[in-house]
């Protein structure tokens, strides 16, 4: 029977498992539609109770998506990882019957803003501002006050950058931002890290949702500060590249935004795939492995959001061939898919890790795409060997595990 049941897996999974399983392209097209249809379950569930910002936005939304240009602006800004924190935390407020947050709610206005001045759309957009910034996300925050003002403020793109006029402000006393316009007194860009061979990354210190890791953020690096993170990711990424080429050149399609943390090393949070939170470490080797280790935990956290790897979670322990704990089996996998990973880096990272995947692959908790992903494990770690090699690592954390999104099947289309 056992046989049997593994046969028609093997002669069936190709058309019943996920292709994000097998494409990382796939993965992130799957992403895009989740936030979509995040989106669009947060405006169902609001039912006209979202306030004018947020009807406003929606409007303009339409608007945007119906200019081609606009479209792929919109797209952009809905792929920024910070998108889905404050999708998944409306959504979780609007479920307990506690209503949107109104930086939740406002953050869809900030959103189109974003679109329409990537795409040079001329359209107004009434944006809220607190604390005296008024932030576009993947542009950069305009500053319109001091701590504790706020107010509705209007954005406008032009055809040599945009306009923020606040509502009640009077005339001329619009901030004028211009097409790649220095940081000053009224704007903080997002700084973009461009060293090679890394790719361009996102420096995103300013962003008000970037708050989602495990270990605090910090507030906006001086410019020396960002100099110095170009230099060191570059360093990092140049060891990636050598040691680990296949995987430096998903990470380099897949990652678009680093946030600095304080403390914690390089991991992700609690956001969609693309982010990843470092905090300022010594030395090119100590960052790389960070980063490989941090890409590998979001790339399995993206999977499990858009697919089901396991299932009964919980019911039976396992143990790991490297410690002595009882574990779940979804941790057995997040740590057995890290070190599979770190171990293409450095070999000594792949001790336990065969025995490991028999015990997966063999679990009763595994499903189609998770023999998929093991059977893809086993051919990334295919012709290396469970001894130290030339780089050198460091002792591996326990690997976190993923959440999955539960969402309906809807699609978003704004009208």
């Amino acid at each position: 029977m056992a046989a049997l049941i593994r046969g028609i897996e093997e002669r069936t999974a190709a058309a019943t498992g996920s292709p994000a399983v097998r494409s990382p392209d796939a993965l992130l097209a799957a992403h895009q539609d989740l936030t979509r249809t995040l989106l669009a379950v947060v405006h169902d569930t609001l039912g006209g109770r979202g306030g004018a910002l947020w009807d406003d936005a929606w409007r303009l939304a339409a608007a945007i998506e119906a200019d081609a240009s606009g479209a792929d602006a919109l797209d952009a800004v809905l792929a920024h990882p910070y998108t889905r924190t404050w999708l998944v935390d409306a959504l979780a407020d609007l479920d307990a019957g506690r209503g949107i947050a109104e930086p939740a709610a406002e953050r869809l206005a900030a959103t189109v803003a974003a679109a329409a001045v990537r795409a040079r759309l001329d359209l107004p957009v009434p944006v809220a501002y607190r604390d005296g910034g008024l932030h576009l996300p993947t542009l950069g925050t305009v500053v319109l006050g001091g701590p504790g003002e706020g107010g509705t403020a209007v954005v406008r793109a032009t055809g040599d950058g945009f306009l923020v006029r606040p509502r009640d402000a009077a005339p001329g006393t619009e901030v004028r931002i211009a097409p790649d316009e220095p940081e000053g007194p009224h704007w903080l860009p997002v700084r973009v890290l461009r060293r090679s061979p890394a790719p361009a990354l996102l420096l995103d210190d300013l962003d008000p949702l970037r708050a989602c890791f495990d270990a605090p953020v910090t507030g906006r690096l001086p410019i020396e500060g960002a100099e110095t993170w170009a230099h060191r990711i570059a360093e990092a990424w140049a060891l990636l590249t050598d040691a680990v080429p296949d995987q430096a050149a998903e990470a380099a399609r897949t990652l678009t935004t680093l946030t600095p943390l304080t403390t914690g090393g390089a991991a992700p949070g609690r956001h969609g795939p693309g982010a990843l939170g470092a905090d300022p470490v010594t030395g090119a080797r100590e960052l790389a492995l960070g980063l490989l280790s941090g890409f590998r935990r979001a790339k399995l956290r993206a999977l499990g959001e858009v697919t089901d790897l396991y299932a009964l979670d919980g019911t039976w322990e396992h143990r790991t061939p490297w410690g002595n704990d009882p574990v779940t089996f979804s941790r057995l996998l997040a740590e057995t898919y890290e070190r599979a990973g770190l171990g293409l880096y450095d070999p000594r990272f792949l001790t336990g890790v065969p025995e490991a995947l028999d015990m997966i692959e063999n679990a009763a908790e595994v499903t189609v795409d998770g023999k998929q992903l093991i059977a893809a494990v086993r051919k990334e770690i295919s012709g290396t060997r469970s001894t130290a090699g030339k780089n050198h690592g460091r002792g591996l954390s326990p690997a976190g595990q993923g959440t999955n999104v539960l969402v309906s099947d809807r699609k978003v289309t704004f009208e």
